[in-house]
């Protein structure tokens, strides 16, 4: 995957490989769904927008949230293709490491 990072006002490109463990590894939890993912902030800071909805099937990769943390915004992403259970972060607010986002299916 490709993504590009701006770090003082400089865009840099960056190309990840081999990230499938990293990125299934976060969202998951213990739910009484088997098949329900939490999917939780990995620093600290403030939600600046939320993109998708309960009920919104997303792709792999595909932006959920933007989280400001340091200064910087981050992209809160889709860990694979699925659904959106529930939203439970909310543009403005503050969340910290490990808070719950959303349920994902």
């Amino acid at each position: 995957m490709k993504y590009k990072v701006t770090i003082n006002e400089s865009v840099y490109e960056v190309e990840l490989t081999n990230n499938e463990a990293s990125l299934n590894e976060a969202p998951r939890a213990n739910t009484s769904d088997a098949n329900a993912k939490t999917l939780k902030a990995p620093l600290a800071g403030t939600i600046l927008n939320v993109s998708a909805n309960a009920g919104d099937i997303v792709k792999a990769g595909q932006v959920l949230l933007i989280l400001e943390a340091m200064k910087m915004e981050n992209e809160i992403v889709a860990p694979s293709d699925c659904k959106v259970i529930k939203v439970l972060a909310a543009k403005g607010g503050a969340v910290n490491t490990g808070d719950p986002l959303m349920i994902l299916e």
